[in-house]
C-alpha cells in the first residue's frame, strides 16, 4: 500500500470527509500510529510525520493530497473563518470529501489490501466516536503523543510542556495536555500509571 491508497481509504473510513487540513493530518497521524501497532508485519507506507506549528505534520501527505485534488479523487472547498492569523489574513478552512471516483478506488483499494480493512475501520470509528471533528483536541494529543513516543521515560504534565517549547517550540498549556493525555488514554496509547 502506498500513502495516496492509504489517504483514500482513511476518507473512505472517516466518513468521506475532512473539515480541515488540521483534521486532515491528525487524523491520518493517528492511523499512522495505530496501523504501525496493529500490524507490525505489513509493508507499510511512512508518512515521515515532523514537528510543525500545528502538531506532527507530513509533507508527503500534503503532496498526496494535491495530487489526488488534482485527479478528481478527492474535492475541496474553501471558507472563509471570521477569525484572522497572525499576519491579519483572514483564516481559510479547507474541506475534503471522497468523490464518487474516489469511492470508487476505495473500494477497489479495499479488495487489494484487505488485510487492512478491519484495522482502518476501527481506527477511524475510534477517532470519530473519541474526538469527533474537534481539530484542536487532537492537535493538542497529537502533540503530546508525538512527545511521549520519543523518550522512553515517563513524564509529567510540566515535563510535557517544557519538552514541547524547548524541543519542538510548541506552546501548549497544561490544560490541553491534561485534555490531550485523557483522550490518548482512551485511544490506549498512554497510561497514567
Amino acid at each position: 500500500m502506498n500513502s495516496k491508497e492509504l489517504l483514500v481509504l482513511s476518507m473512505h473510513y472517516c466518513d468521506r470527509s475532512m473539515k480541515g487540513k488540521t483534521l486532515l493530518q491528525k487524523r491520518l497521524y493517528f492511523i499512522d500510529t495505530y496501523l504501525k501497532i496493529l500490524l507490525e508485519e505489513e509493508n507499510l507506507p511512512s508518512l515521515n510525520f515532523i514537528p510543525y506549528y500545528y502538531g506532527p505534520y507530513s509533507p508527503l501527505l500534503n503532496e498526496d493530497l494535491l495530487f489526488l485534488i488534482e485527479g478528481g479523487f478527492i474535492s475541496e472547498t474553501s471558507t472563509k473563518r471570521e477569525n484572522i492569523d497572525r499576519q491579519g489574513n483572514p483564516r481559510i478552512r479547507y474541506d475534503f470529501v471522497l468523490t464518487d471516483k474516489g469511492e470508487a478506488k476505495a473500494k477497489e483499494f479495499k479488495d487489494k489490501y484487505s488485510s487492512f480493512h478491519e484495522a482502518l475501520e476501527a481506527i477511524c470509528h475510534l477517532l470519530i466516536s473519541k474526538a469527533g471533528d474537534d481539530y484542536q483536541l487532537l492537535s493538542w494529543a497529537a502533540k503530546t503523543h508525538f512527545l511521549l513516543s520519543r523518550t522512553d521515560k515517563p513524564m509529567i504534565i510540566e515535563n510535557i510542556k517544557k519538552e514541547a517549547q524547548e524541543k519542538v517550540h510548541w506552546n501548549i498549556t497544561e490544560d490541553q495536555i491534561a485534555k490531550a493525555i485523557k483522550l490518548l488514554t482512551e485511544f490506549k496509547l498512554v497510561t497514567t500509571e
